[in-house]
This record gives C-alpha cells, structure tokens and sequence, in this order.
C-alpha cells in the first residue's frame, strides 16, 4: 500500500521526463554501437549530429532533477544498496550468459573484474557517480539549507564557470572535467536543481508576468536555439579545420576543441538546453500510477543495454545496411531497433524487481519461523 501511495503522489511530469531521456539515452547509444559514425555518408552523419544535438541534454537531465529533488528528500542508505545491487545482479547475469553461450573466452581475471560489485572501468560510469553524488548528497543539503538566494546564486555560477567555461575556453587544460564525464560535473547539476527547487525560475521578475503558454513557448525555443548554436559551432569547427592548412596548427587546434566540445555534457550551451529541457517539465503537473511506475524501471535499462559484455552480441541481431538504405530508412530503424531494446530492457527489469520482492518476503518469512 504504501509503495502504491508513493508512486500516486510522485509528480508524473518529471517522472515522463525521466522516462523520455532514458529512451533518447538508448537511442544514441544504438547509433553509436550498432552503426557506428565512420562508415556513413554526410547526409546521415548530418542526421545524427542533429540528434546528438537535440538528446545531448539526457544525462544532464538526470543529475537536474536528482538535484531538484533530493536537495529536499533525506539520504536513505537502502538505495545506494538497491543501485549497487542492481549494478552487480546485471553483471553477474552477463557473465553467466557469455559463459553459458561461450559467446567468448573469459579469463579468471576478466570473471573477477566483470564480477565487482562496482564496474571498474568505463561501464555503468553513470551509475559510479549517480551513486557518489547521493553520498555526498546530505552534505551538499546543508549547505544549500544555510544559504540564501543570493549564495546559492553566486555559488552555482562559480560551479558553471569553473566546471563548464574554463574547460571549454582552455580546451581541458586549466581543469579538466572529461567533458562532463566526471563527479564535478555532477555535483555542478545537482546544485543548479537544486536552485531551480528552492527558487522557481517563473516566479522570478523577468518572467512573472508571462502566462505559462509564454514560458513554455520560451522554453522550446531556448531548447531549439541551443541545439541549433552547438550544431553550428561543431560545423564552424569543422570548417576551420578543413582550412587551417593556411592558418596553421593553433587555428585546426581551435577548430577541433569547438567540434569535441560542442557535443560534450558541461558545453555552456549545452547547460542552458538542459536547464530549459527540465523546466519546460516543471511547467506541467499532472499524476499517473503507471508512467510512475514506469519511471521506476528506468535505471535497469540503463544498465541492461550498457552492458558490456553483451553488447557486441546484441547489435549483431540488428545489421544495419548502410549502403543499402536511405538516410530517413536507416533513422526509421535505429527508432524501431531502440524500441526493442527499451521494452525488453523495461520487461526484464519488472521481473528482476518482482523476483527480488519474491525473495524478501520468503527471506522474511523464514526469519519469522525461526523466531
């Protein structure tokens, strides 16, 4: 009952924003691994740095509202064991099922390693720092409780300056974030939710006025115009590069850190599209029991699909024909191939979570015979 209770009160909008930036986070991640950006045309390469564009902001969106949530929710110790423990069941899974399938050859020390609680390389890196940043979250709280509008203002536009612009403006070389792929980054969001909670954006003097059809209206053209601005800086980049032949090295150098930045997670412009990506939710309420459900089911997804292990085996099932389709027929597939993947992800992860809450309830029965 309770459990029924918590997913009627969560705010379904938010939870539809989970879910949405979920399946683009699939999306791109069939284009990267099941056809690959060097083997297409320009007119597809186009596409995709189009979609890259408009779904950039999926990670960010994820730290947004743990921020604007959990910077008013108290740390709970059984969660960061729920994420562990989702984190090991799916890699033990893949290591029985390469093994079973003889899929490949695995050492004992590749069984060891694939087999920690916590990845030790680049996998599931999304779940190592989602999990450090709800840590750390309490201390970060009182912090944010201590402070009033005008700190927390300066505080987050310092985190924004030192996280996002110094790393763009010296190309990684007066601090490096690995382009968003870090806990500075992440602890960057979740102050930036966090503000965005305590101090609503619409509720501020330059927008007060507006009506909430306006707002949004702003809002998505914000979303678009930030997409469209990184697009064109990553092709000005591009351009620059084709012609620094006459320009010499510092001018490809520029070039080139405009094209990687462009696309990165802590790009500034990248920041505000979040930012705008996350209020435009904020801007509707409404509740469902089963897209909170859903939302629920999100995380396995994630790490259902990352895995990798499993990856290699998994994309085969779908070839992509290149040569053979248009553009559009090859997007079309990458849509249909990323809908598989995400409902068969969700299916397996609802039995996971019944098989485990069939587990608990026979381990408590056990202990109450005993006693």
């Amino acid at each position: 009952m309770e459990k029924t209770l918590n997913l009627k009160l969560r705010q379904s909008n938010f939870e539809l924003m989970r879910i949405i930036s979920m399946f683009m986070i699939v999306v791109w991640h069939v284009i990267l691994n099941g056809v690959g950006l060097k083997v297409v045309s320009d007119n597809l390469a186009l596409l995709f740095d189009i979609i890259r564009a408009l779904f950039v902001i999926h990670v960010n969106s994820f730290v947004l509202i743990t921020g604007y949530f959990q910077s008013t929710s108290k740390f709970h110790y059984k969660k960061v064991l729920s994420l562990v423990g989702m984190s090991w069941f799916y890699r033990i899974v893949a290591i029985i099922i390469v093994l079973a399938f003889s899929l490949t050859t695995l050492s004992n020390l590749d069984i060891i390693k694939n087999a920690f609680v916590l990845p030790l390389g680049h996998e599931h890196w999304f779940i190592h720092y989602y999990i450090l940043l709800y840590m750390i979250s309490p201390f970060l709280n009182k912090f944010i409780e201590r402070t009033n509008q005008m700190e927390l203002k300066r505080l987050v536009l310092t985190l924004v300056f030192i996280n996002c612009f110094l790393p763009y403006l010296t190309n990684q070389g007066f601090f490096n974030t690995s382009f968003g792929f870090s806990l500075y980054h992440f602890i960057t969001l979740y102050f930036i939710g966090a503000y965005f909670r305590r101090y609503p954006i619409k509720e501020s003097y330059h927008f007060k006025n507006m009506s909430i059809k306006q707002f949004r209206l702003l809002l998505i053209v914000a979303f678009f115009s930030c997409a469209f601005v990184s697009l064109s800086i990553q092709y000005l980049g591009k351009y620059i590069c084709s012609i620094s032949n006459g320009l010499g090295t510092i001018m490809y150098d520029i070039g080139a850190a405009m094209q990687t930045h462009a696309g990165s997670y802590d790009y500034p412009i990248v920041i505000i599209q979040s930012c705008a990506y996350l209020l435009l939710f904020s801007t509707f309420s409404f509740k469902n029991k089963f897209i909170n459900w859903l939302s629920t089911l999100m995380i396995g997804v994630y790490l259902i699909h990352e895995s990798e292990l499993l990856k290699p085996y998994v994309y085969k099932l779908f070839p992509f024909f290149v040569e053979k389709y248009s553009p559009i027929e090859i997007i079309l597939q990458i849509v249909v191939v990323a809908c598989i993947i995400f409902v068969c992800s969700i299916i397996i992860e609802f039995f996971r979570k019944k098989a485990m809450m069939l587990i608990g309830l026979l381990i408590k029965k056990v202990k109450k015979k005993k006693v």
